[in-house]
Formats: C-alpha cells, sequence, structure tokens
C-alpha cells in the first residue's frame, strides 16, 4: 500500500477558523491552473455549488415579488371594491 506524503501536493486552499487563515493541509487531488485542490476545495465543484445556490437565491427571490406583487394586486383589488361598494351603496338617512 503506497502512503501518499502530504508534502508533495497539499490543497492550496486557505481556510479561516473565525481568528486566522492556514493551509487546508489535506492532500492534492485535483491539479487545476498549476495549483493542487483536494477534493473539499476543487474550485470546480465549488463553482458548480455556487451556481447552484445562486440559481436557488434567484428562484426564491422571484417566488417572493410575484408573491408580494399577488398579494398587492388583492389588497388594491378588496379596496376598490369596498370604496366602490361603499359609493354606490351609501345609506341613506331614514326618515322618522
Amino acid at each position: 500500500m503506497q502512503m501518499i506524503k502530504l508534502t508533495e501536493h497539499p490543497c492550496e486552499e486557505k481556510v479561516n477558523n473565525y481568528f486566522r487563515y492556514y493551509p487546508c493541509g489535506k492532500p492534492g487531488k485535483i491539479e487545476y491552473n498549476g495549483k493542487w485542490y483536494c477534493g473539499v476545495h476543487d474550485p470546480i465543484k465549488k463553482e458548480a455549488k455556487r451556481a447552484e445556490r445562486y440559481k436557488k437565491l434567484i428562484e426564491e427571490q422571484k417566488h417572493g415579488l410575484e408573491e408580494d406583487k399577488r398579494r398587492t394586486l388583492e389588497i388594491h383589488y378588496c379596496e376598490r371594491l369596498t370604496n366602490e361598494y361603499l359609493e354606490t351603496h351609501q345609506a341613506e338617512p331614514e326618515d322618522e
């Protein structure tokens, strides 16, 4: 069984632990633009995940805008009906 040495091709990605940045330390599996990256920090996978998250965010925003538009139209429609109803069906004072 052949052991992979971390010193041969370590992952080039810098990770943050909320205090400082340090090298990933995992063995590099993918070479991209002359740098080695582990499976977690593969730039192609990261970009695909980022694009998927962005697409999902855009869809959620579109749904939210459609929902806001629907609610606004409902409110205006109901207000208009109420105003029209009050204008056309005003109660006449009763003579006593």
